[in-house]
């Protein structure tokens, strides 16, 4: 992506360079316009139905699946991932969200009758609603898988969203958004505007943003954070942090192999689900790195792994590959971009890893994995809890028991046997490491996007009042008295309550 003499975005393909389109860059006015557009139309759209607010997100994902030959060209082209991953971890899962979200919040935004279990004329209800307007920033190797589902989560509980779609890989995300309208969504709830990274920062801090989502890279994920604390606005961060793969002892290893290279480089490596490490036991581990490094090494580049969206990112992997050769390990395979200027990056693996190790702990936003020997399950499990935790830990072993008593044990928000991917959008996830705060998908998904609200009703006249100022001794003895009847050691009414 170039900035074009008149205030354009020039996007470009990263296999070749190619401009692929130059788009209108907002400018710092129009995004406070869109931001006070968002505010207006936000209330009209919250007071509708959930029923029907999940209705309008449900033909969302009809117009989405219909345009489908349209958006997953998008995303192939600016993002360079394959045809197949474009449309199966991008498309699918942002019209899955649609279509499955939303039906929940009817249920989740019901409201709950709240008593007090002493003063009963003392009542109310609690309900979750919206927090107003919520900015998305988007991650460019997911402008839809993440982008657009979390925007769409945030719609359907009654929010105006404001997509800012990576200044890298923008277009399937405008496409997508300017669908809105066809659904029964009204104008304002649902805007994609088009920014470089200042502005989106500053659109995180804008004043009239009440909620901010955000999921990528460290630093940027960093930057966010600090935008949004400035400003004192709520925001779910999620730093990227790679998942852990363990291999059993009785694992079957060509099954293993073939999980390790689609964890680690599906995306390029470049997605937020990345197993990046892998933990094999001692039995395993020398027949896996064998068949991972021969299943490497007959991927192909443009057609199983596309190039890497910037220019830092092939430089973050040439440093991790040579802190790696500093450390001891063992770059086996790869290692080195293919091109001195290009931003194709092998897949590289790298054998005899340790828990202090750069490579092993930091996300490396490539085509790498890093795998380390443990001995034994405990030296294993020891070297699981070391590292950071990512979002999901995958488990592989033939004796599912085991491999599921293991799964209980580990710290990790997702731990999957035998699986790489969450078979459900019912699952939330986000790392546990820390540096991020907030889950998103599933029902916790939802709730980040809504806050409680209580509002109670007295409905007798008498008893309200009757310990405020002025204060009295009188009052006080009065107090006393009621909470032993009450609550103390023979407290007949309190016994009763509790069997309530």
């Amino acid at each position: 992506m170039a900035d074009a003499p008149d205030g354009l975005l020039t996007v470009r393909s990263p296999a070749d360079g190619a401009v692929l389109a130059e788009l209108r860059r907002s400018s710092t006015e129009e995004v406070h316009e869109a931001v006070a557009l968002a505010r207006s139309a936000q209330g009209a759209w919250a007071e509708r139905s959930a029923v029907d607010r999940a209705a309008c997100l449900a033909r969302l994902g009809e117009r989405l699946a219909e345009e489908a030959d349209a958006l997953v060209d998008a995303v192939r082209q600016e993002t360079g991932r394959p045809t197949q991953e474009a449309l199966v971890q991008e498309l699918l899962p942002a019209v899955v969200r649609c279509h499955t979200m939303p039906s929940r919040l009817p249920a989740l935004q019901a409201g709950a009758r709240v008593l007090h279990r002493v003063a009963r004329h003392r009542g109310g209800e609690a309900r979750r609603v919206p927090y107003g307007v919520v900015a998305v920033l988007s991650p460019a190797p997911s402008p839809l898988g993440f982008g657009l589902a979390a925007a769409g989560d945030a719609a359907a509980a009654g929010n105006a969203v404001l997509l800012r779609p990576s200044s890298v890989a923008p277009t399937a995300a405008l496409r997508a958004c300017a669908l809105a309208a066809s659904c029964g969504i009204p104008e304002g709830v649902l805007q994609a505007v088009v920014t470089d990274r200042p502005a989106a920062l500053e659109l995180v801090g804008c004043v009239g943003v009440d909620r901010v989502l955000f999921a990528g890279a460290a630093e940027t994920a960093r930057a966010v954070r600090c935008a949004a604390a400035a400003r004192g606005v709520p925001a779910v961060v999620q730093e990227g942090v790679p998942c852990t793969l363990v291999a059993l002892e009785d694992c079957d290893v060509g099954l293993v192999a073939r999980a390790i290279v689609q964890g680690a480089f599906a995306g390029s490596g470049q997605a937020g689900l990345a197993y990046q490490r892998v933990i094999a036991h001692d039995r395993v581990y020398d027949a896996l790195v064998a068949e991972v490094v021969s299943l490497a090494r007959g991927l192909r580049l443009g057609e199983d792994l596309g190039p890497m969206l910037r220019a830092s990112r092939v430089e973050r992997l040439e440093r991790l590959v040579a802190m790696a050769r500093e450390d001891g390990a063992w770059v086996i395979t790869g290692g080195q971009r293919v091109e001195p200027e290009g931003l194709w990056f092998p897949p590289t693996v790298v054998a005899g890893c340790g828990a202090p190790m750069a490579v092993f702990r930091e996300e490396a936003c490539g085509p790498l994995v890093a795998l380390a020997r443990a001995p034994d399950d405990r030296a294993l499990l020891d070297l699981v809890r070391a590292a950071p935790v990512g979002p999901s830990v995958a488990v592989f072993g033939e004796d599912e028991d085991a491999a599921e008593a293991l799964a209980w044990a580990l710290r990790a928000p997702v731990v999957l046997v035998n699986d790489l991917y969450p078979p459900t959008p019912e699952v939330a996830l986000g790392p546990w490491a820390r540096g991020s705060d907030g889950l998103l998908g599933g029902e916790e998904g939802l709730r980040a996007v809504t806050r409680p609200r209580y509002v109670g009703v007295s409905r007798w006249r008498w008893p309200v009042g009757a310990f405020w100022m002025p204060y009295a001794p009188g009052r006080e003895r009065l107090a006393r008295r009621a909470l032993g009847a009450l609550f103390g050691a023979h407290g007949l009414l309190g016994r009763t309550l509790d069997l309530l």
